[in-house]
């Protein structure tokens, strides 16, 4: 099928697995929709789900057709579901559009898509932005800094990167955010870039200079002990 937004739909599923997919088209269209809103235009031509008979726990952002196991997509729609099925979404923006240039940049990926996944669980009514990004902040820990992660794909990475996230949203308020998220896919679609560039857009986008906020949240080697303040949008 096609998408509220265009995007052609096609998805793979086990054939005696195929009542799983029910329930996940109506809210990967929800999702499509909200992320475009968000980040800027769905980045290729296609997307789909693929319910494999592979380990639970387990997902991939395999480009255009998100890889699941069938044991956690399985009929059921439910706060593991959905987050799921946005985050790996996410990352079709933030780590397939645009690739981290180096394996340092990996917050990059996995930071900006579990925030995403947070944002999609509050437009969802299960939880709240601030409620995941409070209990995320004690994942900066020892692992630091976040830009030369010690551990790749480690809690810093995910949820510290998403506290990150949510902090850089405080600072330079949500038009500024929103509109660098969207500048960044456009400038760097189809190459690679790192925290540095994410930086530079960020500054443009809010014109206003964010090195003392990547010295302490990306940068710093001791654990942030709260959010910055909301700025005004």
């Amino acid at each position: 099928g096609t998408s509220a937004t265009g995007v052609e739909l096609a998805h793979a599923v086990l054939s005696d697995s195929q009542d799983a997919l029910d329930g996940y088209r109506e809210v990967t269209d929800r999702q499509l929709s909200y992320f475009t809103e968000l980040f800027g235009p769905y980045p290729f031509d296609r997307y789909g789900l693929a319910l494999a008979d592979s380990l639970p726990g387990l997902a991939m952002e395999t480009q255009g057709l998100s890889l699941f196991s069938v044991a956690d997509l399985d009929g059921s729609l439910g706060p593991l579901q959905h987050l799921l099925l946005a985050h790996e979404l996410a990352h079709q923006w933030f780590g397939n559009a645009v690739s981290p240039e180096s394996w340092n940049d990996i917050w990059l990926n996995e930071g900006f898509a579990t925030y995403a996944q947070w944002m999609w669980l509050e437009e969802a009514g299960i939880g709240t932005v601030d409620g995941y990004a409070g209990a995320a902040l004690g994942a900066m820990g020892d692992c630091l800094p976040l830009s030369r992660p010690c551990e790749l794909f480690g809690p810093l990475v995910y949820e510290g990167g998403g506290a990150a996230a949510h902090a850089l949203r405080l600072t330079v308020g949500d038009d500024a955010f929103f509109a660098g998220l969207r500048a960044w896919i456009e400038t760097y679609l189809d190459s690679a870039a790192s925290t540095a560039d994410l930086r530079a857009v960020m500054e443009q986008a809010r014109g206003q200079d964010l090195s003392q906020f990547f010295a302490e949240w990306v940068d710093g080697t001791t654990p942030p002990t709260g959010f910055p303040a909301p700025s005004g949008s």
